[in-house]
């Protein structure tokens, strides 16, 4: 039975999906950084996504602890995840095909891509650098 409200919903989804964010953008800074001839552009886009990432997550921590909500990993095998999460004293599980936490991963990364060259200040001037 589902006790969380929506919001309450909506930071057990956070807990559960950034953490795998800053993880998979771990993994790939050191491909970035191995497979590109030039890797300083795409290392920046990189850290500044992971900022942000780490930022959100940071927030979201907080909220979770000043509402007692807790959330963990609880098992997992070959083709789900498990997680426990305690609302107001209510335990309630959820459980994700790793199929599922991919997709999902793979569109909170997007979102953070895309929010992130957004707010990127472009250059008043188009002006590239000289030799």
């Amino acid at each position: 039975m589902v006790y969380a409200n929506h919001e309450e919903k909506s930071l057990i989804e956070q807990m559960i999906f950034l953490p795998l964010v800053k993880k998979v953008l771990e993994h790939d800074m050191n491909a970035l950084a191995t497979y590109t001839k030039l890797p300083r552009p795409y290392l920046q886009l990189h850290e500044d996504v992971f900022q942000a990432v780490s930022n959100d997550l940071r927030i979201t921590k907080r909220e979770v602890y000043r509402r007692g909500i807790k959330v963990f990993e609880e098992s997992r095998d070959h083709s789900s995840i498990q997680y426990k999460a305690y609302v107001r004293g209510y335990e309630e599980t959820h459980c994700y095909a790793l199929i599922f936490l991919k997709n999902k991963t793979e569109k909170y990364l997007t979102h953070y891509i895309q929010t992130t060259r957004n707010t990127a200040q472009p250059s008043e001037e188009k002006e590239f650098p000289s030799s």
